[in-house]
């Protein structure tokens, strides 16, 4: 069997992409809220 599962790959690849766009959308809330706050 091959060891390099590239459905499991492209999950992983997925799960990923996922996270670190949920992470640029916090960022970016956050951001907006403190600009917010600030005026």
């Amino acid at each position: 069997p091959n060891p390099i599962n590239p459905i499991a790959i492209q999950l992983a690849m997925n799960k990923f992409k996922g996270i670190s766009r949920y992470v640029k959308r916090k960022k970016y809330t956050t951001q907006y809220q403190l600009l917010k706050n600030t005026r």
